[in-house]
Order: structure tokens, then C-alpha cells, then sequence
């Protein structure tokens, strides 16, 4: 199962996922963001907000969905990207998400010679990107163990292609990935809970406002 092959595969411990399962999963994920999105007229009115429910619904599809390929995380990276300049919060989710998401991206480059690459490309990014958001709302974004957690990441890569081999050897192949998979999924699954609330507190923000 970490040959990267699509296939189907039935687990001897855990609930096997079936089709069904995943898009019903999906699917009533997915419903709060588009019903506010729909029926609320301080969301269909409001530009940003169809982004971050763009946004929402594509890390329901990636966390839920079937068969999912590491690079679909993409489809969440890049339309938050476009709010990331304009507001602190998503500023925050997105230097977690993408941080993240491209960590689980780089086993895909597997070839030794590529390593060296791998790693200043995720550190140059995750210093560039934190350097670039901080000066611009000039003010700290994550929390302490939101930035321990980030720059935890080029580490995890740092094991993943170096320190693993140097310990293990061969053996434990299954390993680097499984560690890669289970980090980068906190990460999302963080980021998707606490986009998925911001966005529904936006209605009470918009009250607040509209009394004001």
C-alpha cells in the first residue's frame, strides 16, 4: 500500500472505506459552507466568501473523498492564496495548510539526487512565506504550537530522505511515509476545522456589525 499504485485494498484491523461511505462523507461536509453560501445573503453577496467556501469544499473532498491523490490538496492551496494577502485569519490557515500540504507532496519526488532539493525548497518557502505575512499585518500569526508544528515540517523531511536511512537502513520502508501521511494530516484536518468555523462566525461578526 505505499507503492503509490491506485487500487483497492481491504484492512484487516481498521473499517475498510467503501464509495458510498466516502461520498456521503463528503457530501454532508460539504453542506453547511454551501447552505450558508446559498441562503444567507452576507455570504452570496460577498466575494470572499465564495472562495473560502470554494476553499472548505475542497479540503471536504480531500479529507472524505475516495481514492485521493496527495497533489488534489492543490485545489484548496491555490484559490486561499488569493485571501491570504487580504486578512490575518486566512493568512494563518493558509501558512499551516500549504505548509503542510506541500510537505505531503515532496515523497512524490522520490529520487535521491532530488533531496537536497526537496528540503530548501520547503525551507525557503515556509521562511519566505512567514517572513512576508508577518510583515504585512505586523503582528504574530500562529499560535506557539502552531509554529512549533510548521517548522517541524522541513524536519520531517530532513528524516524522511536523510535520517531514516542512516538509522534503519532498509528496513521500516513503510515508515518515512506513514510519519509524512499522519503529520501533514493534523495539519489539514486542523486547518479545516478552524477555516470550517471561522467561516460560519462570519454571520455573527456581520450582525455585529450591521447593529454598529
Amino acid at each position: 500500500m505505499t507503492a503509490g499504485l491506485v487500487q483497492e485494498q481491504s484492512f484487516l484491523v481498521l473499517p475498510t472505506p467503501t464509495p458510498i461511505v466516502t461520498f456521503l462523507l463528503t457530501i454532508f461536509s460539504m453542506i453547511p459552507s454551501l447552505y450558508c453560501l446559498l441562503y444567507k445573503k452576507e455570504y452570496f453577496t460577498n466575494s470572499r466568501q465564495f472562495v473560502r467556501c470554494l476553499v472548505l469544499c475542497a479540503l471536504s473532498s480531500f479529507i472524505f473523498g475516495w481514492h485521493v491523490h496527495e497533489k488534489a490538496i492543490l485545489t484548496a492551496i491555490i484559490p486561499m492564496c488569493v485571501l491570504a494577502t487580504t486578512n490575518k485569519n486566512d493568512a494563518k490557515i493558509y501558512l499551516i495548510l500549504s505548509s503542510a500540504g506541500h510537505t505531503a507532496l515532496l515523497p512524490l519526488l522520490y529520487l535521491n539526487n532530488l533531496t537536497p532539493l526537496k528540503i530548501l525548497l520547503l525551507l525557503v518557502y515556509v521562511i519566505a512565506i512567514f517572513l512576508a505575512f508577518c510583515q504585512k499585518f505586523n503582528l504574530d500569526l500562529l499560535y506557539s504550537y502552531e509554529y512549533i508544528y510548521v517548522f517541524t515540517l522541513p524536519i520531517l523531511t530532513v528524516y524522511e530522505t536523510i535520517i531514516h536511512k542512516i538509522i534503519f537502513g532498509e528496513a521500516l520502508p513503510f515508515l518515512p511515509l506513514a510519519l509524512t501521511s499522519i503529520y501533514c494530516a493534523i495539519g489539514i484536518i486542523y486547518s479545516w476545522i478552524f477555516y470550517y468555523y471561522m467561516f460560519l462566525q462570519y454571520n455573527k461578526i456581520y450582525d455585529q456589525k450591521k447593529k454598529v
